[in-house]
């Protein structure tokens, strides 16, 4: 578990409701996807952690391949994915024509997911 600031020293904190919720959906990412992440050799754990939590949230707000969602560092620091991991993934991604990013100073970017056909 990672700290949170101001937590006191020996603090244990139990997982969150929305972690629990997390833990009993699944995600759906498509072949194509997985396929170009893998082609690329500069990918890595970081890059499918970012790329599942797109599709996730995605779904989780109902919205199609062509809605945008906010992609906040919270949930994904909670899966090890850091905030410099999460830039070179998304910069990776949107080089594999796997998403479009919104680029925008001291907020979350926002992501459009694009659903690639296989070469």
């Amino acid at each position: 578990m990672t700290k949170k600031k101001g937590e006191p020293p020996g603090f244990t904190r139990l997982s969150s409701r929305k972690e629990d919720k997390r833990r009993q959906h699944g995600v759906f990412m498509p072949w194509s996807w997985s396929e170009a992440i893998l082609r690329d050799e500069s990918g890595g754990k970081a890059v499918f952690g970012v790329a599942l939590h797109i599709r996730y949230e995605a779904w989780k707000n109902r919205k199609g391949a062509d809605k945008a969602v906010k992609l906040a560092n919270g949930m994904l620091e909670l899966d090890g994915v850091s905030p410099d991991a999460k830039c070179d993934a998304l910069r990776m991604l949107e080089r594999l024509g796997l998403i479009k990013v919104e680029w925008r100073l001291r907020k979350s970017p926002i992501i459009t997911a694009i659903l690639v056909e296989p070469p």
